[in-house]
């Protein structure tokens, strides 16, 4: 079974609830394997209070243009205005290429097959721990500058799914990018996590289509609700029994994760998290 955790917003504790959730599955016995999804800003970690981690492998998941041929190049004398990603230059005679503004679209070496090359690049690598709530950790870590951030949690999940588990939290990136449909297509649940302000609850309605696109039973959980509790009862209100719990806003968090401690560090927080953690046992019919 694979559990992905997601938020059209950043920010609003989904690592936070995806960490919490994975070790109270490993605290029952069930066989975990956590997969940090995130792959442009991957904390997950730092919630399980982990510091350092092992590499597994780099992966190449992405295509850069590169000049093949200079000569054969400026027989082509393309005009460095066709890369609509502003990344071939023209200077002093001599075509150039800025890896970072490369989206390796293969334009120029369609165009110019003897002076441009496409080659496959090192954009990601993937990362394990061995948590100290005894199960692993494996996630991604996207190059400054890179793409094909989709494709790396493909790469991400197929090591997860290396390890002997029966249940996989996915801790997906917050928006409707390819990394959040990359983490959804292979999950058979989804938990939404939305704290209760406006920005939040349009974003949460546009992952809600993807959800709803890849026919996926969701649940929603309201993080901070204290803050707004307004804007709380009406994401009540209209999810209903989708709705699997509510945890408060507490600032002794900030202090616990500067300290590489979990959420469990608030007592309170704790018993909020535990709670929410029972009534999605329930919804699944799960002991």
């Amino acid at each position: 079974m694979k559990i992905a955790v997601v938020s059209g917003k950043g920010g609003v504790g989904k690592s936070m609830i995806a960490s919490s959730f994975a070790i109270l599955f490993s605290k029952r016995g069930k066989k975990i394997v956590a997969c940090d999804c995130d792959v442009d800003a991957p904390n997950m970690a730092i919630w399980l209070g982990i510091r350092k981690s092992k590499l597994i492998r780099k992966v190449k998941t992405s295509k850069k243009s590169f000049i093949k041929n200079q000569k054969e190049a400026k027989k082509c004398n393309l005009d460095p205005k066709i890369c609509k990603f502003g990344a071939i230059s023209l200077e002093n005679g001599k075509y150039k290429i800025n890896r970072f503004l490369c989206e390796g679209c293969g334009l120029c070496n369609a165009l110019c097959p003897k002076g441009f090359g496409l080659k496959d690049v090192e954009n990601a690598e993937i990362r394990i721990v061995n948590t100290k709530f005894g199960f692993p950790l494996i996630f991604a870590q996207l190059y400054p500058g890179e793409t094909g951030s989709g494709k790396i949690v493909d790469e991400t999940v197929k090591e997860a799914e290396k390890f002997d588990h029966e249940i996989m939290i996915i801790d997906s990136s917050a928006g409707v990018g390819c990394p959040v449909n990359a983490s959804l297509k292979v999950a058979n649940y989804a938990i939404i996590v939305v704290e209760p302000s406006l920005s939040s609850y349009a974003d949460m309605k546009r992952v809600l289509r993807v959800i709803k696109y890849f026919g996926i039973e969701f649940f929603v959980l309201i993080n901070k609700f204290n803050l707004n509790e307004k804007v709380s009862k009406k994401i009540e209100n209209e999810f209903k029994d989708r709705i699997i719990g509510k945890i408060s806003y507490s600032e002794k968090l900030i202090d616990c994760l500067s300290k590489f401690k979990t959420a469990f560090c608030d007592e309170k927080i704790k018993k909020e998290i535990e709670k929410s953690f029972e009534n999605f046992l329930k919804k699944l019919n799960l002991k």
